[in-house]
């Protein structure tokens, strides 16, 4: 209650970069040289929401561009060594004699002898996902050795180095700027806006109230209208906040946010390592039904009951904001990142019986779900099996049974809405009607996350006369058959042409509802290493010695998950 003292305040301020000095202070600074021989810039920073993750390393810029050479950081040997067509696409992993494993994602190609290596293993299994672990001393290699060309592989939206610090021993992310790579930083977070709250059973009693916010320098921001009057004793706070680093037009995440009310702190996030089995509570860590209804994120500056991520600490009662009486109070909200830049939103709030910012509704539900506690749904044609732990805080269930269209084969079984995230997989069975007995095969469940939206496959398999599957949304579901074959189509080439000029043969697949589950390349009946590029549909074979010259029998064949197959066959010549 009241101002902070002047001189409370920046003693506040000065010890926030102590922390990061203090963190980095427990990890070698001088062990690990760059992995890219290039200024190291960031378009990704550690812990920053990522969809449904936390991100488990940082992206470093690679010139808008792929084909830079990727250097190992240390000496050390090849402990894993993958190539899938999603994730994190062609990846090496080295093991550290300090104890630590670097990562290397998103590569574009491996050094030849990693690449020699993995090439002869994808042929001896006939298969172009793979994930090797050559074991200690079978690859090792040199501080400064090329390892890789860097990429845009897997499920990369753009050209850059995925690169990651783990314990060896329990495979957690360590924020990587704490092993004293040059990144260049002067620039300040930015704060975009601000979010009062009403937590009330539930995920919240009634909608949040964005505030106005103004700056008044670089780094130092406040709120139009103050103090913020509120109608609840009980509130919380969320912040729209962005890093910006030097040479780079990219928003990243928030290395450190903290919370203070009449200088006690509430509430503080910092970036430091995680498992990964926790990397899914990015869903209770940010205002996930703004960022599904408006697309914007906002981090919450207090924990939901069920939010298990370690980054937190809130010393009193987890970030929630009691206002016990009608006076005054100072709140203040910092954003700092790794090199000690800062900003600060600083304002005031107080409480008001009769303002008129928080409106509450009676909420009609089905039946409550409590983090605690596992729950049974039950309903004519339709099961739910939620195990404990499945959402962040009480939800009130809402169900919804609606006519079926045309083209489905259950009624339309709306479970919740979109806004609500799930942390752990609820079973879910669906019993058909009318569905003939030659179309059970082809069968699954689809889900949309809202009317309107396209339905998308969620598999399934048959228990009895239901049709079950594992979901970790809610929405809108329903059963569907997929009695259409995937799509094939060479990009590059005609059937019967001569490829002697080709140096790559490219065929794009896809499938419209059941997804591509497996595909096999021939040429006279011997397996063909074809890469899948699953995000743009695409195969490429590069040539080689398993296509000679002269004329050769291509045959692909392309299988969707519930069966339906293509096969596409030519003669080529080289």
């Amino acid at each position: 209650m009241g101002k902070l003292l002047l001189p409370t305040r920046i003693a506040l301020l000065l010890l926030l970069p102590l922390s990061v000095l203090a963190q980095k202070g427990q990890y070698p600074q001088d062990a690990f040289r760059s992995p890219l021989d290039i200024t190291l810039t960031l378009s990704g920073t550690f812990c920053e929401v990522r969809g449904n993750h936390f991100h488990s390393g940082v992206d470093f810029r690679t010139k808008e561009r792929t084909g830079l050479d990727v250097y190992a950081v240390a000496n050390g040997y090849v402990s894993r060594i993958k190539e899938l067509p999603y994730g994190f696409g062609k990846a090496v992993y080295i093991d550290h004699p300090n104890g630590y494993t670097s990562v290397y994602a998103h590569i574009q190609e491996f050094s030849p002898r990693l690449e020699k290596y993995v090439e002869k293993r994808q042929y001896e299994q006939e298969t172009f996902s793979i994930d090797l672990r050559p074991g200690k001393g079978g690859l090792p290699v040199r501080q400064g050795e090329v390892i890789a060309k860097s990429g845009n592989s897997g499920s990369s939206s753009g050209p850059h180095l995925h690169f990651e610090i783990r314990d060896k021993e329990s495979q957690e992310p360590i924020n990587p700027l704490y092993f004293g790579f040059d990144v260049r930083d002067d620039q300040s977070p930015v704060i975009w806006n601000a979010m009062v709250y009403n937590p009330g059973k539930g995920k919240f009693s009634s909608e949040p109230h964005e505030l106005g916010l103004k700056r008044r320098k670089a780094g130092e921001y406040f709120i139009a209208g103050n103090p913020v009057e509120v109608n609840s004793r009980r509130i919380g706070f969320g912040v729209r906040t962005f890093d910006k680093s030097y040479g780079s037009g990219h928003y990243n995440g928030t290395y450190f946010l903290q919370l203070t009310v009449d200088g006690d702190t509430l509430y503080r996030f910092k970036g430091d390592r995680f498992a990964f089995y926790q990397t899914r509570y990015a869903n209770a860590h940010i205002d996930y039904a703004t960022k599904r209804k408006r697309g914007l994120t906002y981090q919450q500056l207090f924990l939901e009951p069920n939010d298990g991520f370690p980054a937190y600490s809130a010393p009193k009662n987890r970030g929630i904001v009691h206002l016990d009486d009608n006076e005054v109070h100072d709140v203040t909200i910092s954003a700092m990142d790794q090199h000690g830049n800062r900003a600060e939103l600083s304002f005031e709030v107080q409480y008001n019986g009769n303002k008129d910012l928080f409106s509450n509704e009676k909420v009609w539900y089905d039946q409550m779900i409590v983090p605690g506690r596992s729950a049974t749904f039950a309903y004519d044609g339709i099961n739910i099996q939620i195990p404990k732990g499945s959402v962040y805080d009480s939800v009130n269930l809402d169900y919804q049974r609606r006519a079926s269209a045309s083209y489905l084969y259950s009624p339309i079984h709306k479970i919740h809405n979109k806004t609500t995230p799930l942390h752990k997989h609820l079973t879910l069975q669906i019993q058909p009607n009318e569905l003939p007995d030659v179309s059970r095969s082809k069968a699954v469940i689809v889900y949309r996350p809202e009317e309107g939206s396209s339905w998308r496959s969620k598999g399934g398999e048959w228990h009895n006369n239901y049709l079950q599957t594992k979901t970790r949304a809610f929405g809108q579901y329903a059963v569907k058959i997929d009695t259409i074959p995937p799509k094939v189509r060479p990009v590059n080439f005609r059937p019967y042409q001569t490829i002697s000029s080709k140096r790559k043969l490219k065929v794009k697949i896809d499938d419209h509802l059941a997804g591509i589950d497996s595909y096999r390349a021939e040429v006279d009946g011997n397996w063909l290493l074809m890469a899948y590029d699953a995000k743009n549909d695409l195969l490429t074979y590069t040539m080689d010695e398993h296509f000679p010259e002269g004329e050769h029998k291509f045959k692909l064949i392309v299988k969707d998950q519930v069966g339906n197959e293509t096969i596409f066959k030519t003669k080529l010549t080289k």
